[in-house]
């Protein structure tokens, strides 16, 4: 009969709808299995496994996004953590960081825990500079936003940067990445270190144990062994400018009337004050253009990483300090007071020549200024910016005919 029929297909219907419900259901459970496997339980971020498969496809050619760095964070003291607040604490600490590169990464990273407190992220990038900058944002932000505090101070992280560039490079990237993450705990925790800065301070240490010469000297050195690695605008942005800078200082620093030492020390330290520059990508500095605000975070370590570069080839401390504080404005120097172990006015007087021999030079991003025009900008900025003593010695040292005509 037609009712019977009817009752067929109906159940017919039925059976192939529940076949399909458990057919999808089965899939959806083999695919949360499989989602599962590849997380890690405590950080809900990606597991070792998951990243050695793309670095493996990073390193055949096979995976489709090529432009990627390679950014690996270790929390500092991270045992303090878990010794003086327990184990509950410290998991607390790892879900907060993971939380906060989560929030931090784009829909083509990938965050992933290694273990303990180590994380990596591979990062869509397209450039060493892109991804540093990307490096320092998140370490400021873990800095600004975790909490946590121990007989260490703040709980912080170190990290290292890779941007391979190639198949080849991404063979040896976790390698690299952890080299570059060493030497940022060598250097004091807290830091982004890239790959590249490994063979300059490595170099660096290999001069302080046979140097016997002079700061410049050593540096000259230090030249020689990485000079296959720098390019132009880093070599003409080093040396070349800081001996215009010690010049100019030398003449201001004879006439404000400092100590032979005093002078001895600013001098070396104009000379060097730049050398941090081996260290900041070639592309960066070569921009013809201003600095975008995260391209300026990179560029703004070179300061502090000149200081590092001399401290590791045992340059004096005095002119190390000088050089880590040579972008100080006047007003933050009087804030905290001279820098142990030198004359107050040598660093404001680093501070003006440095600003007075870079303005009256063809620089990538800017056409030069007429010695007028530099000496008016200093004029605009002395009191905050610049200490007007030193402002006045450069203004009656180029207030000859044959300076303002330049």
């Amino acid at each position: 009969s037609g009712s019977g029929l009817h009752e067929v297909v109906c159940r017919a219907i039925e059976r192939q709808w529940t076949r399909e419900y458990e057919r999808r259901h089965s899939e959806d459970l083999l695919s949360e299995t499989r989602r599962r496997a590849m997380l890690d339980p405590l950080t809900n971020l990606f597991n070792r496994r998951t990243l050695n498969h793309r670095l493996v496809e990073l390193a055949n050619g096979t995976e489709r996004r090529r432009n990627a760095a390679l950014v690996l964070i270790d929390i500092d003291h991270f045992k303090s953590v878990n010794d003086e607040l327990g184990h509950v604490a410290g998991d607390h600490v790892l879900q907060d960081i993971a939380g906060i590169v989560r929030r931090r990464t784009k829909l083509g990273d990938l965050a992933v825990r290694l273990g303990g407190e180590e994380l990596a992220i591979l990062l869509e990038s397209s450039s060493l500079t892109d991804a540093w900058a990307w490096a320092e944002d998140l370490r400021e932000t873990l800095e600004r936003e975790l909490r946590v505090r121990t007989s260490r101070g703040p709980v912080t992280a170190s990290t290292g940067v890779v941007f391979p560039g190639s198949p080849e490079g991404w063979r040896t990237a976790i390698a690299e990445a952890d080299r570059a993450l060493y030497l940022a705990k060598h250097l004091g925790r807290n830091r982004v270190c890239t790959a590249s800065m490994v063979r300059v301070f490595e170099a660096a240490q290999a001069i302080a144990a046979s140097e016997t010469g002079g700061a410049v000297a050593r540096v000259e050195r230090l030249l020689g062994e990485i000079d296959d690695q720098i390019g132009p605008t880093q070599r003409a942005q080093s040396l070349p400018h800081g001996a215009e800078v010690r010049d100019l200082a030398s003449t201001v620093g004879k006439e404000v009337g400092f100590s032979s030492p005093s002078m001895q020390r600013l001098a070396t330290a104009a000379a060097l004050h730049d050398v941090g520059k081996f260290v900041i990508p070639e592309d960066l500095l070569a921009l013809r253009r201003g600095l975008f605000a995260s391209e300026r975070s990179v560029m703004d370590q070179h300061a502090q990483l000149g200081a590092d570069l001399l401290r590791t080839m045992g340059v004096e401390e005095e002119v190390a300090a000088l050089v880590e504080h040579h972008h100080d404005r006047y007003e933050e120097q009087l804030a905290r007071g001279p820098l142990g172990g030198h004359d107050p006015l040598a660093l404001s007087t680093l501070t003006a020549c440095d600003a007075m021999v870079a303005m009256t030079t063809e620089r990538p991003y800017a056409p030069k200024l007429s010695v007028r025009d530099a000496l008016q900008e200093l004029t605009n900025a002395e009191g905050w910016q610049f200490d007007p003593r030193i402002v006045g010695a450069i203004r009656r040292h180029f207030c000859r005919p044959d300076a303002l005509a330049a």
